[in-house]
This record gives C-alpha cells, sequence and structure tokens, in this order.
C-alpha cells in the first residue's frame, strides 16, 4: 500500500484515470492515477514551510513580485520533489511556477 497511514480517503475516478484524496498525519494530499498506476501526488504546503533557496529563487523570477495563492509540494515517481507554487496574474490566467530544491526554475504553466 502506497499510503498505509491515509485518512479521509475519497476516490474520483473518471474513465482510466483516478484522484485519491486523503489526510495523512496531519496533511492533505491528492493522488492522481492512470490505469492504476501511480502519476504524481500533491501535498498542501504553507509558503512559509517553504525553503529558503526556494523563496529565493522565485523572488528572482520575473514572477517574483506577485501574489502567492497556494503552494504545493509535489511527489514524483522518479523519487523527485517540486514545488508548485499558484500565482495571481494581472489578467485572468494565473500561473503555476515550478522550482526544484534549489529553487531552480522547472517550468511554468498556465492554471487550468
Amino acid at each position: 500500500m502506497q499510503y498505509p497511514y491515509a485518512t479521509n480517503i475519497k476516490v474520483n475516478k473518471k474513465w482510466r484515470a483516478s484522484e485519491v484524496d486523503f489526510k495523512m498525519k496531519g496533511e492533505h494530499y491528492l493522488a492522481s492515477y492512470e490505469k492504476n498506476e501511480w502519476r504524481y501526488s500533491l501535498m498542501d504546503y504553507d509558503y512559509n514551510r517553504l525553503p529558503s533557496k526556494v523563496k529565493k529563487g522565485l523572488k528572482s523570477t520575473k514572477y517574483g513580485k506577485k501574489d502567492v495563492l497556494e503552494t504545493t509540494l509535489v511527489y514524483l515517481p522518479s523519487g523527485i520533489e517540486e514545488y508548485r507554487i499558484k500565482l495571481k496574474n494581472d489578467s485572468f490566467n494565473n500561473r503555476y511556477i515550478y522550482l526544484n530544491e534549489n529553487g531552480k526554475v522547472i517550468r511554468i504553466s498556465r492554471v487550468r
């Protein structure tokens, strides 16, 4: 079992994909699966908990002065962890910026 301490489990199935919403050790998670294969997990993460390198990396980008709407820790099957930060944009299109643990920007995407 991938998350043996999970509680309050809710499963949302969509054809070949599933999302599992749960709590574990006081944290909120969302795990995504496709054809029963784990794709990634998201954990709600407070901005104040971000490592200083990640905060510094965010501030060094052109988006560094944007308001942060939410922060999420992304767990990937490769064992890599990314920090996803949702930024308020001046237009209707908010953005996610993904940074690694050293504060390097990995990618930027629009919120769907």
